[in-house]
């Protein structure tokens, strides 16, 4: 019966159908839901149990329960029916049902195509047959033991023409059913139902109540082996993301260095900050020490673990959110939304407090890939992308590893289960760090405050304050162990680009320097190094084939350049995939018939550390990223800021330190780099421009020149402020797809390339890093990343595997299409060179 004290009902009730086969556990759950709906609001309940006339009356039963009480209560009038009478065998008392706030209807057959019309969401239970069996008959004894095969046999006819599974909005359990269902599991239906857009402002209240959890926070002063922390909290995990700035080595202050990284702008910039310091042209630099760079003081890694875990996919329109992914009983929400408006009711309105003592504004929340085709939200057309277009998992709990004060933070939302996985996690640092670690100290970050935890903490962490909200930083940002480096990369220090209150005024040091340049030593697999690539790749490595022959490339280099002669547009950034396919069953240690994706992202990362690293494992898919460029940040307290690069030279392996720096001052001043560079910074001032106070956007740095372990790029720095009350999930879909890989103007280019490219990007151009509780992101712009994809359908490591790798470059009008074609050649060489193997040939 609806409960009496929450005020009056709702005219029309919203209906939740439980269903699944006989013995999975409906009744159950049923009634520790509707308790728990009753927190906030009244609630009915209804049994089929009691409608169906009969043992042969499932059929009947379903419609019964459309017309007499499910269509009266959604008109908003009592329903008024009766009773089966199991021992008599005909209808027995009359009962009446009141339109409550919450009608729950439970049974086989709750989720009818007849009913399902009728309700604004279906619950599907999932259990394996024989344990349902054992339910059933453990629940009513001998009454229903002789009725057991005659009402299976209803069920299996009904489910055969009415998949209820495939259109229920929410399914609990796996596939093939769990043994049992633990406690927890009611929490985690009512916290996938509160996902429906049907039911988001209804089960708001439960919302609230998720999102408000404190953090339980433990800090060491360590500097534990990124690789080795990774392989042992996370290696064996389905889904886990690491956002890894790898070119974050630090080196006791007063050690002789190399200078890496460098940062240089050149004299003649068009924009130069009033005060900035800008040393001259071939000038020496000799750093004082080697540091953490500004956007690379910061590790995350984290899983979709523990009871508050989650994980959610989105593929053209319809989402998906899987609560408690790595429980025994995962609960999933499936329902048709545009991935930005579901961005913004999951993250765009967060305002949980910072972590007390961590200036990175990451306090768990959501990491994963946004894909470039969802651009098809964002003003381009739909093209399928063959996977799903966004993944995220959010982070109940997580590692952030702190390069510049050479700290380990372990984060967890208070949880039954937060408590073992800091103790292991704990465990896993102080296993990971050569030497000592310090003592751990401990605190809650509590909804509005922070408490200590007595039983734990040796004393209140030492200078832990909070921190104003701002991206003073990259948010992420890793060491590279320098046992494992095969190259001494170079890297000078520069004053971080502070966000004051005011992002247009963003202060930055910039250096003009002269840097030894990146030796490389041989491949991995013994590969011989040449200005132009490898000239042979060894037995084994995986051969990769291109979607466009050189002459293809360039001549699609020069319809570009006719779109342009024709006003259509002024820059297309072209792109094109190299595509490698392994059959073996591999992803073992020496198999060279197949890739072992965490070991291939780890040489990468050695070979080519860059602020933006990231590698993702989303099941079936992994992504090794060595990106050097931010697509977008966005502070908890509205200061944005992108950093587009456009404008690439390789650093040729054996250089002189004379040559290098040639290379980079013919870059920063040649016309056609600083041409593309200024057409995309102005179209990022526009996309920032839409959702910004006005007169907050500014350029604080334009035409640096940023040198990493193989290249060189031309940087850029545009930031804003985020206008109060404007949507953070539309601020993120107005610059979406980074500029810097669609071209300008964005909506008429990225039409002019879907005629041009033969296929889809998918997870290649488009954005990685994290959404915060805190309501601050920091994304990158997928560059210079493989993709790998399993093909088949077994076990984790059967089948083959697919690797990508997208490459591209900026077309403008006085664009050479040979150099073009040299130029995706530069970019994908570093990949191809780690994996031993070669650029197709033509």
């Amino acid at each position: 019966m609806p409960s009496a004290h929450h005020g009056p009902a709702r005219s029309i009730p919203a209906v939740i159908a439980v269903d699944g086969r006989s013995g999975a556990g409906k009744t159950s759950l049923a009634v520790e839901l509707a308790a728990a709906l009753r927190t906030h609001r009244s609630v009915a309940l209804v049994h089929l149990e009691d409608v169906y006339p009969g043992w042969d009356g499932l059929a009947a039963g379903i419609e019964r329960c459309a017309a007499g009480i499910l269509a009266p209560l959604r008109r908003g009038e009592a329903a008024t029916w009766r009773a089966w009478d199991w021992a008599a065998g005909l209808d027995g008392e009359e009962r009446v049902t009141e339109p409550a706030d919450v009608v729950v209807l439970e049974g086989v057959g709750a989720g009818a195509a007849r009913l399902r019309g009728l309700c604004d969401a279906v619950v599907w239970v999932e259990a394996e047959a024989a344990e349902r069996k054992r339910r059933a008959l453990e629940r009513d004894g001998e009454t229903y033991a002789p009725h057991w095969d005659r009402w299976a046999a209803q069920e299996d006819v009904w489910l055969a023409d009415d998949d209820v599974r495939a259109a229920a909005a929410v399914v609990v359990g796996g596939a093939g059913g769990t043994p049992d269902r633990p406690e927890g599991s009611t929490g985690q239906v009512l916290a996938a139902l509160a996902e429906l857009p049907a039911l988001r402002d209804l089960l708001a209240p439960e919302r609230t109540e998720r999102e408000s959890a404190g953090v339980v926070v433990r800090r060491f002063t360590a500097r534990p082996d990124a690789e080795r922390l990774f392989a042992r909290l996370f290696g064996d995990a389905e889904h886990a993301v690491w956002l890894d700035a790898s070119d974050a080595e630090v080196t006791p202050t007063g050690a002789e260095v190399t200078p890496s990284d460098a940062e240089v702008t050149p004299t003649d910039a068009e924009v130069t900050p009033p005060d900035a310091e800008v040393t001259p042209s071939g000038a020496d630099v000799t750093p004082h020490a080697r540091q953490a760079r500004p956007r690379s003081r910061f590790s995350i890694m984290a899983d979709d673990g523990g009871l508050l875990g989650r994980r959610m996919a989105h593929e053209r329109g319809t989402t998906e959110v899987v609560f408690g992914p790595a429980t025994p009983t995962p609960v999933t929400a499936t329902f048709p939304s545009p991935f930005f408006r579901w961005l913004d009711t999951a993250w765009g309105h967060s305002t949980a407090p910072a972590v007390p003592g961590l200036d990175c504004e990451f306090a768990l929340g959501w990491l994963g890939y946004l894909g470039y085709e969802l651009k098809r939200e964002c003003g381009g057309s739909d093209v399928d992308a063959g996977l799903p277009d966004a993944q995220l998992l959010f982070a109940a709990r997580a590692v952030v590893l702190d390069h510049a004060n050479g700290e380990a933070w372990v984060l967890a939302l208070e949880s039954p289960d937060a408590a073992a996985w800091i103790d292991a996690a704990s465990a896993a640092i102080d296993a990971c760090t050569d030497g000592v670690t310090s003592a751990p100290h401990e605190v809650t970050s509590a909804p509005h405050g922070v408490t200590s935890t007595p039983h734990q903490v040796t004393s209140a962490p030492h200078g832990v304050t909070s921190t104003p909200h701002g991206v003073t930083s990259a948010p992420h940002g890793v060491t590279s162990a320098p046992h494992q480096v095969t190259s001494a990369p170079h890297e000078v220090t520069s004053t971080p680009h502070q966000v004051t209150s005011t992002p247009h005024q963003v202060t930055s040091t910039p250096h003009q320097v002269t840097s030894t340049p990146h030796q490389v030593t041989s491949a991995p697999h013994g590969v011989t190094s040449t200005p132009h690539g490898v000239t042979s790749a060894p037995h084994g490595a995986p051969v990769f084939a291109a979607r466009d022959s050189a002459a293809a490339y360039m001549a699609k280099v020069s319809a570009a350049q006719a779109e342009i002669a024709e006003g259509n547009t002024y820059e297309v950034c072209l792109t094109t995939t190299l595509e490698a396919t392994l059959s073996g069953r591999g992803g073992t240690p020496g198999d060279r018939t197949a890739v072992v994706p965490l070991e291939t992202y780890c040489a990468l990362r050695r070979r080519s550390p860059a602020p933006f690293a990231a590698f993702a494992r989303f099941g079936g898919l992994s992504i090794a990223s060595t990106s050097p460029e931010r697509f977008l940040a966005l502070a908890a307290d509205g200061a944005l800021r992108a950093e587009p690069i456009k404008g690439t030279r390789r650093r040729r392996p054996g250089a002189s330190a004379e040559e290098d720096a040639g290379v980079v001052r013919e870059l920063a001043a040649n016309p056609k780099d600083r041409a593309e560079n200024l057409m995309i910074v102005d179209l990022l001032r526009n996309d920032l421009s839409h959702h910004a106070v006005p007169g907050s956007v500014g350029v604080s740095r334009l035409f640096a020149v940023e040198s990493y372990a193989t290249v060189h790029q031309l940087v850029s720095t545009i930031d804003a402020r985020l206008r109060p009350g404007a949507s953070r999930a539309e601020a993120v879909a107005a610059a979406f797809p980074p500029g810097s890989m669609t071209g300008a103007p964005k909506i008429s280019t990225m039409q002019i390339l879907d005629r041009l490219e033969a296929g889809p990007r998918g997870v290649y151009s488009g954005a990685i890093g994290y959404f915060s509780r805190t309501g601050a992101a920091d994304l990158s712009v997928v560059i210079r990343t493989l993709v790998m994809e399993r093909t088949g359908a077994g076990a984790a490591h059967e089948g083959a595997t697919r690797l990508t790798l997208g490459v591209g470059g900026a077309v403008v009008a006085d664009s050479d299409p040979a150099d073009e074609y040299e130029e995706i050649r530069t970019k994908a060489f570093a990949v191809l060179d780690t994996l031993g193997s070669v650029f197709p040939a033509s």
